[in-house]
């Protein structure tokens, strides 16, 4: 939360899935520091999409009725 600089919320939620798909696909990624950058990465889209993350980065919000 400290590095997205927010509090708990879906955006984390979302985020910590990103990050255990990419450990999940390649193990030698969990490390502080490789986390930290793909972190980075894909918070720095706004739509929280990294490059070929797919559906995991963003929830469409649907309007209110």
């Amino acid at each position: 939360m400290r590095i997205l600089g927010c509090g708990p919320g879906p955006r984390v939620g979302r985020a910590l899935r990103y990050l255990t798909d990419c450990v999940v696909e390649d193990p030698s990624q969990n490390t502080a520091d490789r986390l930290r950058e793909r972190l980075l990465a894909w918070a720095g889209d706004p739509a929280g999409n990294p490059a070929g993350a797919g559906a995991l980065g963003s929830l469409a919000k649907e309007p209110a009725r």
